[in-house]
Parts: structure tokens; sequence; C-alpha cells
């Protein structure tokens, strides 16, 4: 099938409660049948946490960071879930997304 892949960012309305929820969703998205997983900012600090390995994860501080990491392990036709408080800017992933699409069904 598809490659299933989910870019999760920072929840900025966490509060003090911010370690706690990234972490438990840190968890659920490693226990899920989503083959790679991005983490941005708190995320990726609760991926590390997790002990979540490199070859299911990618961690990154920012979009950028995270969408060039990304690039050389994502395959054709892969489902993207992308979600983030709106802080994270996370949208900005979905023309790159787009723009690498286009390129490779131009391949």
């Amino acid at each position: 099938g598809r490659q299933r892949l989910a870019v999760l960012g920072s929840m900025l309305e966490m509060g003090q409660h911010s370690a706690r929820v990234h972490d438990a969703v840190a968890r659920e998205a490693l226990d899920s049948p989503v083959e790679l997983l991005v983490g941005i900012g708190e995320f990726a600090s609760a991926f590390r946490r997790a002990g979540a390995p490199p070859s299911r994860v990618i961690t990154a501080s920012d979009v950028h960071s995270a969408w060039t990491a990304l690039v050389p392990r994502l395959e054709p036709g892969a489902a993207i879930l992308l979600k983030a408080s709106r802080g994270v800017q996370l949208e900005r992933m979905g023309p790159m997304v787009a723009a690498w699409a286009a390129e490779k069904q131009g391949q």
C-alpha cells in the first residue's frame, strides 16, 4: 500500500501540561500503523523521550528542517497527515509537498 506518515508539530495551547500531553500523543503515534513520523518542536522532544527509533521517526526544530530531512524518505503516492497549532505554521509544508509531488509525477 501507500506509505503513511504523520507530521506532528507542537500543540502550543497546552500550558503546564505540554510535556505530558505531547508525550502521550507521541506514544499513541508510535503505537499506530503509521510508518514514518515527523516530530517538530515539542513533538521532536517527545519522540526522543519515548526512545523512538530513527528508522521510524524524524525530529526537527522547524518546518523547513523537517521537510529537508523528510524528502529523501518520502515515497510517491504517500498519504501525509499534517497537524500542529497554527503558530507552528505547518501549512508552509503544503506547497513543498505539492511541488515535490508534481516533480515526481513528471518523472
